[in-house]
């Protein structure tokens, strides 16, 4: 009994010390980057309570304002959370049109759960304390992307972003929901004022601005599948996750028929300047994410790929700096096996 007690103890112990350390290393991302950008984390995951509560007072307490956490790909799961089963404060409305207005205040958090079906997302938008970009209000009329200049607003899930709009916490024309033009991609890539361009493509069909973009000399350097499709990839070889090239992205396009991505098809492309290491923003998502997936972060689809999370090991460790931390736990290539137990839980196996 006493051996199980101390057992469990130390285990709890060990947890404790790694949140803890994780959120030192986004505190000191965000403290060293106060100033000059406006930031956006978001992404699919079931993030335990402890982890997003802490991980929102660290941000916070850093010098940022977080305007929306929130959770679910469908308008139920927004209207579940308008319901109270997230505790926002300040939001006193029947839906989140306060929160996406900016309005809404997230000091206290105290629920963070999954809601009916689907994976949730958690949304974290963050921005310097000089920054001009008030709410989401001060975004109207601007194309929201990832990285996009002076807009950044990060939402992987295409559903959500749909749902907003048909519930009507967006106004349909507030937050444009389309690529940037290619000709102001490709020249905030080149001239340094975005790190990376994030484009879907739907149906197996690889839009056209990846050749026009990679033509121009921007490099592709990764890419992700939803989980209905990530298991068909892998019956298939593909190693998902691995910073493909425009080579290996034609041969996925062409093994994966149209059927299979017409529901959730969403392959998130990722292209990006090739002096990436040097970009601060970057690193900053990179630190918080890699912390976030070894707290808690348990969708299969996004985080667990044959060669790792999020990127893959391949993108992470050749070329990209990151948190200390992080990349010791990642330094060598395809050093840590993540697999999914029976409950759904992440584990993650660091090799010797």
């Amino acid at each position: 009994m006493a051996m199980g007690m101390n057992t469990f103890l130390i285990a709890y112990l060990r947890f404790f010390i790694l949140i803890f350390t994780s959120l030192l290393s986004i505190t000191s991302y965000a403290q060293a980057n106060k100033n000059g950008w406006l930031w956006a984390a978001g992404g699919q995951g079931s993030i335990n309570a402890n982890a997003a509560l802490a991980a929102s007072q660290t941000i916070r307490q850093a010098g940022f304002e977080i305007f929306a956490v929130n959770s679910g790909g469908t308008i139920d799961s927004l209207l579940t959370l308008s319901r109270g089963e997230y505790d926002f404060a300040n939001v006193d409305t029947p839906t989140l049109r306060k929160v996406w207005n900016g309005t809404g205040g997230f000091q206290q958090i105290r629920g963070f759960s999954q809601v009916l079906s689907g994976f949730p997302t958690f949304f974290f938008m963050i921005v310097p304390e000089n920054s001009p970009i008030k709410s989401l209000a001060d975004l109207a009329g601007k194309t929201v992307n990832g990285h996009t200049p002076g807009a950044v607003i990060n939402l992987w899930n295409q559903d959500l972003a749909q749902s907003l709009v048909q519930s009507g916490v967006v106004r349909p024309n507030s937050i444009k929901l389309s690529q940037i033009a290619l000709s102001q991609a490709v020249d905030a890539l080149l001239d340094g004022r975005s790190a990376a361009q994030v484009g879907y493509t739907f149906a197996g069909k690889l839009p056209d601005w990846v050749d026009q973009a990679t033509a121009r000399g921007i490099k592709l350097r990764a890419l992700r599948m939803p989980e209905n499709i990530n298991t068909a990839m892998v019956s298939k070889g593909w190693q998902l996750g691995s910073g493909a090239d425009i080579a290996e992205v034609r041969k996925m396009d062409a093994s994966i028929s149209p059927s299979d991505l017409q529901t959730n098809g969403i392959t998130t492309i990722i292209i990006a300047r090739n002096n990436l290491a040097d970009d601060v923003v970057h690193k900053f998502l990179t630190a918080f994410f890699l912390d976030v997936t070894k707290i808690g972060a348990t969708h299969p689809a996004n985080l667990v790929y044959k060669e790792g999370p999020i990127y893959g090991s391949k993108f992470l460790t050749d070329d990209l700096p990151v948190h200390p931390g992080a990349l010791k736990f990642y330094r060598e290539k395809n050093a840590f096996r993540s697999t999914l137990n029976s409950t759904g839980n992440l584990t993650i196996n660091q090799s010797k």
